[in-house]
Order: structure tokens, then sequence, then C-alpha cells
């Protein structure tokens, strides 16, 4: 390999030493493309798989379009997995969704019936603080009337303002 190439593959971000050692084995494309993608040797499903994708075009394993396939069926299988995933998850959240409704009245064992009780005596109970202001109120107010009637008031005497007398 010339130091191009061997530049050309760094800049491309592969590891310049596992392709020479890929080379060096005789190794076939897609299992150099395997190992250097998924960083492990094709599993005996995978070859078998490769395998009968050549044998179906009536070509060789090393067929680029065999390679592109090949790939295209796993990203498949792990897009199928991913949405399964994601498909579990949803459901898991729904599910969790539901139990969090559930749990307050559960704990609580407050019912819709218990709730409107509880305004109502919250209302009751306003109104009659309102009742026991008003009654202190007017109670101060007749008490103050009957202070001021039974107060004592100067009063002016016949010589005038210098003789004041107190009834």
């Amino acid at each position: 390999m010339n130091p191009f190439e061997k530049f050309m593959l760094q800049a491309q971000g592969r590891d310049v030493d596992l392709e020479e050692k890929l080379k060096r084995q005789q190794a076939t494309n897609v299992e150099r493309l395997f190992r250097i993608v998924y960083g492990r040797d094709l599993n005996a499903f995978e070859r078998r798989k490769v395998e009968s994708l050549a044998a179906a075009l009536n070509t060789t394993v090393d067929d680029d379009y065999v390679i592109h396939l090949f790939l295209c069926s796993l990203q498949g299988q792990i897009a199928i997995h991913v949405l399964r995933k994601i498909d579990e998850t949803y459901k898991a959240i729904v599910e969790d969704g539901d139990n969090l409704r559930k749990i307050p009245a559960d704990k609580t064992g407050i019912s819709a019936w218990m709730s409107w009780a509880s305004v109502l005596m919250i209302a009751a109970s306003l109104l009659g603080s309102i009742w026991i202001a008003g009654t202190i109120n007017r109670l101060s107010h007749q008490l103050d009337m009957i202070g001021a009637s039974s107060m004592v008031r100067p009063q002016a005497g016949p010589s005038g303002n210098s003789d004041v007398r107190w009834r």
C-alpha cells in the first residue's frame, strides 16, 4: 500500500494497519468490510446469508451489489429491532401514565364525592367566619353606643366657663 492510499484511508477514518492485515489474509470484500465496520468476523448465519444472496443473483460473494444488499438487510433488521424497542417503551410509558393517574386516588382514598364534600365544608366554614365577624362587629358597635350614652359630659355653670359641673 503506497503512502497516498494510507493517507486517504486515514482521511476516511479507517484503520490502516487493519486494512493491510486484512489484505494479507486474502479475506473477501464482505469479510473485510464487515470487520472494519462492525469490528468482528461474519457469523455462520451471516456468511450463509451472503452466499445465498450471491447464488440467487448468480454472482460471487465479492460483488458490490451483494455486499450492498447484505448490509441493507442488516440495517433493516436493526431498524425493525429499534422500532420494536420504541413501541415497547411507548406502551410502558402509557401504562405508567395510567398507573400514575390511579395512584393519588388509591393512596389517599379520596373520591370525587369526598372532594366536593371538602369544598362544601370549606365554604360553610368561610360563611360561619363571616357571620361571627359580623356579630362581633355589631356587638362592639352596640357597646360603643351604650358607653357613649352613659358617659358624663361637662356642662357650663351659671357663671360661664369658670364653673364647670359634672353631671
